[in-house]
């Protein structure tokens, strides 16, 4: 009898799960796109920068896609693909047939512009009702530039509470109070924005009555804005403000239960709110002079032992990963690269040797000069160093000049997947890797800036530590 109940119990919970999981069809037609995987992918906290993909839509070569996706809320999510991030909401049991912008690659000096940005824009939708999420938002958002111009410099500039008050009140009166919960929470968030521009209010009375919100959904776009804008550079406002040695204290001593009880005890934020911060100030308290990189590592350490959920221990192992990523001593990432005759080819089957990791490029005369140079001390180190060249695609049609060259070590091709790995803006960048492949220098010298002395220096010190590994 006790087994007939927990298996109807069991079966209960798998029903229940089942129910609040429902399917989402994303279909369409992108000839531009044919053969194109495109991922729509979500991202559930601010401050790591982490995605997941939700779904991949597979463009076939007629240039039709049809996918399904398990959703149990309504969910922003976003493709990144040419120059554009395209943004749709999706309800559970809904259909939506996707209309995609046209086309527009980028350019190679686009691709290797640490500036650049994709332009945000909504995925185009067909035959939606008009109660639907998108339209709702697409809606609220017109009305909400146009508010917004006709008040900017009252607001902005003058910083008039009773042209902010105007605004308000002609949205809300546009908008009245709907049925769909989301929608709402999407435009609380959006006129709080107006509140937060009209007076930069941070005090505790703002976060607890505008912020603080249940549910917080680290999803919902406009949410993820005014937290940005409210608790940037937290931990250095929070010391450095009258009063603030104590936190100050806190943080530098990496003090975690301190800082949390501080957020939640003394403001009396909730506890899903405070550890989403905490993580937002070791993000931006990383890279302030103020505080000590590792005691935010530390900090980092200590939530992965602490009670804090699965989830906010994943956003911190993402940022961790972020903060000391290509960083020294750290692991470097694997590549799948091509010989210039197409053999494939993995980064990490060349350990063994220190790597010399340069990404350039052969129409680049300042690369060009790079490589020749290499030639005159390339032979010095090649029992020790493996000089790896690595081009970009396009470079391949000039295989024959390049083979004629005799650089040194290894030239290989990479696509641009493997470029973006290493977030290479600029060629030429190089890196250096001891022979299990970690770093030894991120970004390495260049042939002509010292690169032949750094190398003789590390080999000499790795030889003198042999040696008296060898005496002891």
């Amino acid at each position: 009898m006790r087994e007939l109940v927990l298996f109807i119990g069991a079966l209960l919970l798998f029903v229940n799960a089942e129910a609040q999981t429902q399917a989402v069809r994303i279909f369409g037609n992108a000839p531009d796109y044919a053969g194109r995987k495109i991922a729509l992918q979500v991202s559930n906290d601010p401050v790591s920068d982490h995605t997941e993909t939700l779904v991949e839509l597979n463009i076939l070569p007629d240039g039709s896609f049809d996918e399904s996706v398990l959703i149990n809320q309504t969910t922003c999510c976003f493709a990144t693909f040419d120059r554009w991030k395209a943004v749709i909401y999706l309800q559970p049991t809904q259909s939506y047939e996707l209309v995609f912008p046209p086309s527009q690659p980028l350019t190679e000096q686009e691709k290797r512009n640490p500036f650049f940005r994709s332009s945000e824009i909504a995925f185009g939708l067909k035959d939606l009702p008009e109660s639907d999420i998108n339209r709702l938002i697409q809606k609220f958002e017109s009305a909400y530039n146009d508010e917004e111009n006709r008040y900017f410099n009252e607001i902005f500039k003058d910083k008039s509470t009773a042209a902010a008050d105007l605004m308000l009140s002609d949205l809300n009166s546009q908008f009245p109070k709907s049925e769909n919960s989301y929608f709402e929470n999407y435009k609380f968030f959006r006129l709080t924005a107006i509140r937060f521009a009209l007076s930069q209010d941070k005090t505790n009375s703002f976060v607890k009555t505008y912020i603080d919100r249940t549910p917080i959904d680290f999803n919902l776009p406009p949410f993820r804005e005014i937290f940005d804008q409210q608790f940037t550079n937290f931990f250095y406002q929070e010391s450095n403000k009258i009063g603030g040695d104590q936190f100050r204290v806190l943080v530098g001593t990496a003090n975690l239960s301190g800082i949390e009880n501080n957020l939640t005890k003394q403001k009396g934020w909730s506890t899903k709110l405070s550890r989403m911060v905490i993580l937002k100030g070791i993000s931006d308290g990383y890279y302030q002079a103020q505080f000590n990189p590792q005691t935010m590592l530390v900090l980092l350490a200590k939530i992965a032992q602490s009670d804090w959920t699965p989830a906010e221990k994943s956003t911190a192992a993402f940022l961790k990963s972020k903060l000391i990523f290509l960083t020294k001593g750290t692991a470097a990432p694997d590549l799948a690269l091509k010989t210039l005759n197409g053999d494939a080819i993995k980064l990490s089957s060349l350990k063994g040797k220190m790597t010399y990791l340069s990404f350039t490029t052969v129409t680049n005369p300042i690369c060009r000069q790079h490589l020749d140079e290499m030639k005159k001390f390339g032979q010095q180190f090649a029992s020790n160093v493996e000089f790896v060249t690595v081009l970009p695609e396009a470079d391949l049609a000039r295989k024959e000049v390049i083979l004629q060259q005799n650089w040194p070590g290894k030239i290989l091709i990479a696509d641009d997947k493997a470029i973006e790995t290493y977030r290479v803006k600029t060629f030429p960048t190089a890196f250096l890797l001891d022979e299990d492949q970690t770093f030894i220098a991120s970004p390495a010298l260049n042939p002509l800036d010292g690169l032949q002395q750094q190398l003789a220096g590390i080999l000499k010190n790795k030889r003198i530590e042999e040696l008296r590994n060898q005496a002891k």
